[in-house]
């Protein structure tokens, strides 16, 4: 009989404990519409979207570019050099088709400015301290 209800109660604590753990799991994947702590109005897609994802043409980033004008005949020993410094620098935390340590390189002027990139290159860490799509 003890045996019994020693094996009772130790089922009903694993469910008590196992049901809590999934209730903290569902509040932590739920995405409240309406005001945020900080203010802002957010919605499912916007929170459950990677910030490597979003499109954003208006954040130029935080570092000495504020304009570039990309030349419309493209110079292939730029392309040349630029390749060689990806290798050497970049590829050890970004794929181009794939997410690796980093984001997925591909696709990048279709989501990010080219100052926003310059930026990024050369004032990296603070982007990372100040840039909302960074953090």
């Amino acid at each position: 009989m003890i045996k019994l209800f020693n094996l009772i109660a130790i089922l009903i604590i694993s469910l008590v404990f196992g049901c809590a753990d999934k209730v903290e799991k569902e509040k932590r994947s739920i995405f409240l519409k309406g005001k945020s702590e900080s203010g802002l109005v957010a919605n499912d897609k916007t929170l459950s979207t990677l910030a490597s994802k979003k499109v954003d043409f208006k954040n130029k980033g935080i570092g000495p570019i504020k304009s570039i004008q990309l030349e419309s005949k493209i110079d292939y020993s730029l392309v040349t050099h630029g390749a060689e410094l990806y290798k050497i620098k970049c590829s050890a935390c970004h794929r181009p088709d794939k997410k690796f340590i980093g984001p997925a390189s591909a696709g990048i002027l279709n989501r990010r400015t080219p100052e926003y990139i310059m930026n990024k290159i050369l004032n990296p860490m603070a982007m990372m301290r100040e840039d909302h799509l960074t953090k």
